[in-house]
């Protein structure tokens, strides 16, 4: 797991009264939240963690927002993102040779606005889910992996099944090579800056 950046930080609520954020993320930042739904309890089951999201923190048109792919990929006001997984949240600041190309990451991402989201989950450019456009902006932009991909069947797929085989058109995609938003936590190109859950 990343190390926290200098001391540990509490978590926080995100205020409905004032709309005000605990904690401002940078442009670059990768921001973390738990979402409610079907596809979102899938992926904890699988995952064995509640960090079910993911996006990167853009500044666009004066405002901060978060580049992410559900649905397709779009741009969605930072307090609106917040506010839509329940005021909880985490930032991860990218570090190293991704920290000095934070410009070239945000565009990476910016790049794939209009992608289709990828129900299949499969490592490829048609289609994307919100792990694979922050792993794939930060390759395209800094040439690092974020951390290696894993094996579906190498985690916790057997009480999800039935869904798996239903998103995937009856196969069970035991090979598929997937990347998992807890995964970016365990990243060593991300400091972990905000930890709101």
């Amino acid at each position: 797991m990343a190390a926290v950046t200098g001391a540990a930080l509490a978590g926080g609520k995100f205020s409905k009264k004032t709309e005000t954020l605990p904690f401002t993320p940078a442009p670059g930042d990768v921001v973390l939240q738990e979402l409610g739904g079907d596809l979102s309890a899938l992926i904890a089951g699988v995952t064995g963690s509640t960090i079910t999201h993911t996006g990167i923190v853009e500044r666009f048109a004066g405002e901060l927002v978060v580049l992410e792919a559900i649905g397709p990929v779009v741009r969605t006001p930072l307090k609106l993102w917040v506010k839509r997984g329940h005021g909880r949240y985490a930032v991860l600041r990218p570090k190293g040779a991704l920290g000095a190309a934070i410009p070239a990451f945000v565009e990476a991402a910016r790049a794939r606005l209009g992608l289709p989201y990828d129900l299949q989950y499969e490592w490829d450019d048609a289609k994307l889910y919100c792990s694979e456009l922050v792993w794939k902006a930060a390759h395209d932009a800094a040439g690092v992996e974020l951390g290696p991909l894993e094996r579906l069947g190498d985690l916790n797929w057997r009480p999800y099944e039935e869904t798996i085989r239903r998103l995937s058109g009856g196969e069970l995609p035991l090979d598929r090579a997937i990347y998992t938003p807890v995964a970016l936590t365990r990243s060593e190109h991300l400091d972990r800056v905000y930890w709101g859950f």
